[in-house]
């Protein structure tokens, strides 16, 4: 579910499963920027790599310092993360209404 003409992706949570969330919505619904956080931030360097590889056309990575700068004016909000010590991802106030 996302409103038409979403374009900017935040992906909080930056392991195996990101790569292929990412992919998947380049490709299904035409993101052009998606912002990267996790507390690892080996994920999200490899990540960042991974997706650098692909060569996918017309889309931005950007890394983020925290889950509310990913988030900030995102069109869509991803999370993909086990992490169970932080389990309080995202808080109400970092949502804005709209947001998929």
């Amino acid at each position: 579910m996302a409103r038409a003409g979403s374009r900017v992706m935040a992906l909080v949570g930056n392991g195996a499963q990101s790569e292929f969330q990412t992919l998947a919505f380049h490709h299904m619904l035409g993101i052009r920027e998606v912002r990267l956080y996790d507390t690892d931030v080996g994920a999200t360097a490899k990540l960042e790599h991974n997706l650098a590889q692909l060569h996918l056309p017309g889309l931005q990575v950007v890394r983020c310092g925290s889950t509310a700068a990913a988030v900030q004016g995102a069109d869509i909000v991803t999370t993909a993360t086990a992490d169970k010590r932080n389990a309080t991802i995202l808080t109400p106030e970092m949502i804005a209404p709209g947001y998929t």
